[in-house]
């Protein structure tokens, strides 16, 4: 087998949120013991992950790992850790493997603790002793049953899903210059999403992305903001998967700016320094786009793609 190596080259917070007695932790968080009964969890740490990778031109390969962590009425937070693969003659099956997964899901979950840990003592938010004092210590049991699933999940959907779409997800369909138009139409899609999704409390949060990440697949969504928002360093290369979801997150986030949503999302703008010449710009940039891409906006009119957001987000 040839060897991999692999590189973290990059760590993200793709969003935290600490819970208040005005932002209370809704969710039910309990287990059962061997003896059946309920057991207090607010102090153990819940985790899980998710993956994506890409294969990128002059045979570069990356894998995304998103490591989500929450203390039960404390915090959450999802941070994505980014790695180069460097193999000779590299096929994706050379890298799922549950004891190649080990280093990398290991080393992504250990991050995200440490993040969690960090984040929260920056915005003073009381953990146990036991948290602060200690370095964390993730059973080796649960690693391998990661790794396992991520493994199982490649080998059952994403790789049948790869062939099927290999050419959405390689071929380059839009190549987006520096220039002032596509980073504000970039920008603010993403920041209206986000809004929606994860940071304004004004929206049905966790109903909102049930909803959306059927339509847009969760992890995508973070590979395509992140790919997106550099924008602002370099010309940003979309495939025709990566053009099909953006077209789809901008018709979301224009539909909420104008729609009955707006009083929720124009005051953050406002924070934002998003005047009303540069919503103007967006609006104008983003319609540009949609005829400039007409092909791919019929095909998703052809799949009957046509969103009401207004009747769907809430």
């Amino acid at each position: 087998m040839n060897t991999i190596k692999i590189e973290l080259f990059e760590k993200n917070t793709l969003w935290f949120e600490k819970f208040t007695p005005e932002n209370l932790d809704t969710e039910i968080d309990i287990e059962i013991n061997e003896n059946g009964e309920n057991v207090d969890v607010d102090t153990q740490f819940k985790i899980c992950c998710l993956f994506d990778y890409a294969t990128l031109p002059d045979k570069r390969w990356e894998f995304y790992c998103d490591v989500f962590v929450k203390l039960p009425h404390v915090a959450v937070l999802m941070i994505r850790s980014q790695y180069k693969v460097d193999s000779v003659d590299f096929k994706w099956d050379n890298l799922f493997v549950v004891e190649n997964m080990k280093l990398i899901m290991t080393n992504s979950i250990y991050n995200a603790l440490f993040e969690f840990k960090d984040i929260c003592l920056e915005n003073s938010i009381a953990l146990a002793p036991e948290i602060i004092e200690k370095e964390p210590e993730v059973p080796i049991e649960l690693i391998d049953l990661v790794c396992e699933n991520v493994v199982d999940e490649y080998l059952t959907h994403r790789k049948p899903n790869d062939i099927v779409n290999n050419l959405a997800l390689k071929e380059i369909e839009l190549r987006c210059p520096m220039s002032e138009p596509v980073n504000i139409t970039l920008n603010l899609t993403f920041l209206v999403m986000e809004q929606v999704l994860f940071n304004n409390r004004s929206f049905n949060r966790k109903q909102n992305q049930d909803i959306f990440f059927k339509i847009v697949p969760e992890v995508k969504f973070y590979t395509l903001r992140m790919k997106c928002i550099q924008i602002g360093q370099h010309e940003v290369e979309l495939t025709v998967m990566d053009l099909h979801f953006l077209l789809i997150c901008m018709d979301c986030a224009i539909q909420m700016v104008l729609g009955d949503k707006g009083d929720f999302l124009i005051p953050v703008l406002e924070e934002r320094g998003v005047t009303n010449e540069i919503q103007t710009v967006w609006f104008k940039s983003a319609t540009e786009l949609l005829h400039a891409t007409r092909i791919s906006v019929a095909d998703s009119l052809d799949r009957n793609e046509k969103f009401e957001w207004s009747k769907m987000i809430s």
